[in-house]
């Protein structure tokens, strides 16, 4: 289902694409003291099992499921992959072969459109115009509470934002002249 926001994965193979999501999340996990390491630690104590394989259990979590890819235009922080991790059911990756970054499920088997536009609000602030009518407006899907306000905010934000420069475009259309001189 590729869309004008969205490419087409063959396969999520280790030499084109670099798991970022997953190697941030694991190196917090193993980090003493962070709460991503309290996390692992809480989960190996509940299970009875070694914290390493936990922590690289815990990691994979945040390797793509559905083979498409959201691209991104800037190059988020590592405070933003951690978010876009923690709060959606995306991830981040970045293609070695052109450096450019993209958001991808870990997830799937529903309409995720929600985490999606959130993931890009984490990661880039903007959604991708394409994206703005598709996000499901049915609170509670996948996002709720603060989550699902923060997606309707940006939503609207960039909806009136959007429309305003496309109707300065259309009178700036209307006013050309033409051969004939018709407007």
């Amino acid at each position: 289902m590729t869309t004008e926001y969205s490419i087409n994965v063959d396969d999520w193979n280790i030499e084109e694409w670099e798991m970022m999501g997953r190697h941030l999340m694991y190196s917090r996990m193993a980090e003493k003291g962070t709460p991503q390491n309290r996390e692992a630690r809480k989960r190996a104590k509940d299970c009875g099992c070694e914290l390493e394989d936990v922590i690289d259990e815990f990691a994979d979590e945040y390797i793509p499921m559905m083979l498409y890819a959201y691209p991104l235009q800037i190059e988020p922080d590592e405070e933003r992959i951690v978010e876009v991790c923690e709060r959606t059911c995306c991830t981040v990756v970045q293609n070695n072969k052109t450096g450019d970054y993209f958001l991808a499920l870990c997830g799937g088997g529903m309409n995720l459109s929600q985490d999606i536009a959130l993931a890009y609000n984490i990661a880039q602030t903007w959604l991708p115009m394409g994206l703005l009518g598709e996000v499901s407006t049915q609170y509670g899907l996948s996002k709720s509470g603060e989550d699902f306000e923060q997606i309707r905010k940006i939503i609207i934000e960039q909806s009136e934002m959007e429309s305003s420069y496309f109707e300065r475009m259309a009178e700036k259309w209307k006013a050309i002249k033409t051969e004939e001189g018709k407007r």
